[in-house]
């Protein structure tokens, strides 16, 4: 209370035309009062009334940083909610039950155990074109004679042609994975759907 008497008789007895008068407190822990304010406080002043009282001046950096991070945060948890919501939506009004999410799923995966199938026949061929040409490396090797640029390059073709069907299948492989857990996802959150709206009571006056 002696405190803010004693800044308001500093303001009282300062010119109409004074500048503004600030409050900070030092390292010590000490609170100082002036128009005057040291640099290494210019983070931590605040701006005080006549009656010594604090003035809300506006945020601060950190606020106002705060702020925005925290609307971009609402936004984009609104975003989610809304896609969400799309997807829940679209799954309702695509299957009317599980069976029919497992009869998708299948023939989603029928097609990509086709192409995986195609791969495999291309790779077999491929294999053991190239081991035939391993074993006219070798005979030419083991009879001391020199393997020809024609040879070598077929192999080398080959092999990075295997190496190529190789990748493939492991990328068909990966989607198949995916096209597993997507639908076993949908089938999660169907359920999850089901059990929302059957636990919901009905409406007052709904028979």
């Amino acid at each position: 209370m002696r405190k803010l008497i004693w800044v308001a008789l500093l303001l009282a007895m300062m010119p109409i035309a004074q500048a503004k008068m600030y409050k900070w407190v030092d390292e010590h822990g000490a609170t100082h009062f002036g128009d005057n304010v040291p640099p290494q406080y210019q983070n931590q002043v605040k701006e005080i009334d006549k009656s010594g009282r604090e003035i809300k001046t506006g945020q601060t950096p950190e606020e106002r940083k705060a702020r925005e991070e925290e609307k971009l945060r609402q936004k984009k948890n609104q975003e989610q909610h809304a896609e969400q919501k799309r997807i829940d939506n679209a799954l309702l009004g695509t299957y009317s039950n599980e069976r029919e999410i497992d009869l998708k799923r299948d023939r989603d995966l029928q097609q990509v155990e086709a192409a995986i199938a195609s791969v495999g026949m291309r790779m077999k061929a491929v294999k053991a074109k190239l081991a035939d040409y391993r074993r006219q490396e070798e005979a030419l090797v083991q009879k001391k004679k020199p393997v020809p640029q024609s040879l070598a390059d077929d192999i080398a073709s080959t092999e990075a042609e295997r190496q190529h069907l190789q990748d493939m299948l492991t990328l068909r492989q990966r989607e198949k994975d995916e096209v597993y857990n997507k639908y076993e996802g949908y089938k999660k959150r169907f359920i999850e759907l089901h059990r929302s709206e059957q636990a919901t009571p009905p409406a007052k006056g709904s028979k």
